[in-house]
């Protein structure tokens, strides 16, 4: 039995992982039932299999996450990707490739156009903005209620990308906003009919502050929670990062809102 034990995989080349803002991330593994066999070291990113654990009964492929994270009072910025590491027993091999997830589990677009308007959808307009940073956002009928909201927010939709030329999955889209948690960037999916095809992820509700002539990007980082989801308005609590630099000038920033996902906006 030949198999590739004291084989090591290091994340980044040891060299320090960078957010999008140059904020130095922790990267980390959820190795799953490789423990048996397998450790992080996460002050060296390095994934080892380590020597004498491996027998016959461990041949197989496993699926390995890595992450990166960081994460203050204001704000966490996590990126992570899945992988299979096959243990086999033949010539020592050491397989780690990535494995496109399938755009199934997404809500699926054929583009980000905006649409005419249509009387017979629901019309959201913002209600309110409170000082402590509560978003109020009405509709013009009344809504279908949403007790289990809590998904809304980490829920993601894809989105056909035809022009593009991407090649980079982290290539995150210049010039939409400044905040952390923009999470706007292009990944290979499977399509349908199990090809690769690249894809720009959205938020399913998206949120986001356009600046005014004298405001400055970096300035307006923000992320949120829904708070409620009732039939007649949703509060949404707005966490910005420097609030005392919002709307400072006469010329006011403006939020944003996109919902990109209108199974959960239903009347």
């Amino acid at each position: 039995m030949d198999i590739s034990e004291g084989w090591s995989f290091e994340v980044n080349g040891l060299k320090p992982v960078i957010g999008k803002y140059g904020d130095e991330m922790t990267v980390g593994a959820n190795l799953g039932k490789t423990l048996d066999f397998a450790k992080f070291d996460l002050e060296k990113m390095t994934l080892t299999i380590q020597q004498g654990t491996l027998t016959a009964k461990d041949v197989g492929v496993y699926p390995i996450t890595i992450f990166a994270r960081f994460q203050n009072k204001t704000y966490t910025e996590r990126y992570e990707a899945q992988f299979w590491l096959e243990v086999r027993n033949d010539n020592p091999v050491k397989v780690w490739a990535k494995k496109p997830q399938s755009a199934t589990s997404f809500s699926v677009r054929d583009s980000i156009e905006l649409g005419p308007g249509n009387s017979k959808q629901p019309i959201p307009y913002i209600r309110d903005l409170t000082s402590t940073g509560v978003l109020v956002i009405a509709w013009d009928r009344l809504m279908t209620q949403q007790n289990d909201f809590g998904v809304i927010n980490p829920s993601r939709v894809a989105v056909h990308n035809k022009n593009s030329t991407a090649s980079d999955p982290y290539g995150f889209e210049q010039g939409q906003n400044g905040r952390r948690l923009n999470v706007r960037f292009y990944d290979k999916l499977e399509n349908t009919d199990k090809t690769p095809e690249w894809y720009l992820i959205l938020e399913a509700l998206e949120i986001k502050v356009r600046p005014g002539d004298f405001s400055h990007e970096q300035y307006l980082n923000l992320t949120w929670d829904m708070v409620s989801y009732g039939q007649d308005e949703i509060q949404i609590q707005l966490y910005f990062e420097y609030p005392g630099r919002v709307s400072e000038w006469d010329v006011y920033d403006t939020v944003e809102v996109y919902f990109w996902e209108p199974d959960f906006f239903k009347s």
